[in-house]
């Protein structure tokens, strides 16, 4: 992992949850008093570690199920790596934002609950800035390169429908365990435009949430073949359409359906399996148990957790590697308005910045690298420089951004898994007695992204109700 940004800055970690706490905003769904005297019970059907899209996922079917069922998280908020806020008086993700009905599990729960969409215009942005890797700006109209972009895309993809036929079923031709070891920034060499290598290296640098080199291609190509084997519409999927009220808007509604207990800063210390029970330790050295306990516990921080008898060696071994999400993402206010899309290759601190807003006379930017190492989004001057590096008239007026590196709840942003761990997906998901695992850091489709936590979440609890029937 890249260096801490925060401590660049003397800001402790316990500084910056506290900070991230006091920022978000609060679940108006969630009855405090009421969820924290019910939480006080010691003994549960249910015991679901983590209050993120996944978790809470898992405990509203619990609960509706009948079970007595207890949310531990350890942060002082709920959303794990999402995180509604504001910035320049509007509402700001920090963490996963975009959603999409190519997504079956999200799109599903946006209908049920009736939430609004908006569009991030620098999605669609008819013009493109390409940063090339001699340090020279390109300009291109996107409706006379969008053909040749695509084409690019799909010659990097490869068989695709082949290697993914049906794409939320990963394992079904053996294919992907075959090329898991090739990494995003091998079939890059295949791409004969210059213009077009350093366009792909810095978007799928943004996809990666690292250096190409760093992921696994196969995760890649799964993420085009959920998209539909087309490259607009996995542009769409993942950056186009956001809630309008923010993630918390869904996470309320799952919330306020569900009505779980929840206890919030409540980091678990040790999960042991006894008999017929699992006991829960929290940091505070307070003691539950339950009948079955769900861990919805990131890939990343598995191995901080004391588990008795010991995890999987598997497990294990991957919590070790950690997943290649390590990306940075920033929010930039510039004087001016302009819808814009620019992309750099890998190295660079910033891959891609885009408008998320316009007005007013200003334009509110996000912006994606690949580590803190390369840029600290905590610094302001370090971020303008960034932002320069593509937009070199830009005046910068202030920045705002989250390091997930540092969250020891976190270490690390959306998953997208290194080379090699693509064949141990199965070994990630698998119980281990009455401990179930579920995240989006393992899920068959859209691994990473909310539908992908809540897939994770509504497969756990169905394990849950059939064992606890």
């Amino acid at each position: 992992m890249g260096r801490v940004a925060s401590r660049q800055r003397g800001v402790t970690r316990r500084e910056l949850l506290g900070a991230a706490a006091a920022a978000s905003l609060a679940s108006s769904a969630w009855e405090p008093a009421r969820a924290e005297a019910l939480a006080q019970a010691r003994d549960w059907d249910v015991i679901v570690l983590g209050g993120g899209f996944c978790g809470v996922t898992a405990a509203r079917e619990c609960t509706k199920a009948g079970l007595r069922t207890l949310i531990v998280e350890a942060r002082g908020r709920l959303g794990g790596r999402t995180f509604t806020s504001e910035f320049d008086r509007t509402l700001t993700e920090l963490g996963g934002t975009w959603v999409h009905w190519f997504q079956p599990h999200v799109w599903a729960e946006i209908q049920r609950y009736g939430l609004a969409l908006v569009e991030t215009p620098g999605a669609t942005a008819p013009r493109m800035t390409v940063r090339r890797a001699n340090g020279d700006l390109s300009e291109l109209d996107l409706l006379e390169h969008g053909d040749g972009i695509a084409r690019a895309i799909a010659s990097y993809m490869g068989a695709s429908r082949e290697m993914f036929p049906r794409p939320h079923r990963p394992f079904d031709t053996g294919l992907p365990e075959k090329s898991d070891r090739v990494t995003a920034a091998e079939p890059l060499e295949r791409i004969a435009d210059p213009l077009h290598r350093d366009l792909l290296d810095g978007f799928f640098a943004t996809c990666v949430a690292n250096l190409p080199r760093e992921g696994a291609w196969v995760d890649l190509v799964r993420w085009y073949a959920l998209s539909g084997h087309d490259f607009t519409n996995m542009n769409d999927a993942s950056a186009r359409y956001r809630l309008r009220d923010g993630t918390k808007a869904l996470l309320d509604a799952m919330l306020a359906d569900g009505k779980t207990p929840v206890r919030l800063g409540a980091p678990v210390s040790s999960v042991e399996q006894k008999a017929e029970r699992v006991g829960v330790t929290l940091r505070n050295a307070d003691e539950l148990s339950a009948r079955v306990v769900i861990s919805t516990l990131p890939l990343n921080v598995l191995r901080d957790v004391s588990w008795s008898p010991a995890l999987d060696a598997r497990k294990l071994e991957l919590s070790a590697q950690r997943h290649a999400g390590q990306s940075t993402k920033v929010h930039v206010l510039i004087e001016g308005e302009h819808n814009l899309m620019c992309l750099a290759p890998g190295e660079s601190p910033l891959n891609w910045l885009f408008t998320d807003e316009v007005g007013h006379g200003r334009t509110h930017l996000v912006g994606l690298g690949p580590s803190a190492e390369r840029l600290n989004v905590a610094e302001t001057a370090q971020v303008a420089s960034a932002v320069r590096r593509m937009l070199p008239n830009a005046k910068v007026l202030k920045s705002f951004g989250y390091d997930w590196n540092a969250d020891p709840y976190s270490r690390g942003t959306w998953c997208v898994l290194r080379p090699g761990q693509f064949r141990s997906l199965p070994a990630l998901q698998a119980p281990a007695g009455r401990v179930l695992f579920a995240s989006a850091d393992w899920a068959n489709g859209w691994r990473g992204f909310i539908d992908g936590a809540i897939e994770q979440g509504l497969a756990a609890a169905r394990e849950a109700r059939a064992r606890l029937a």
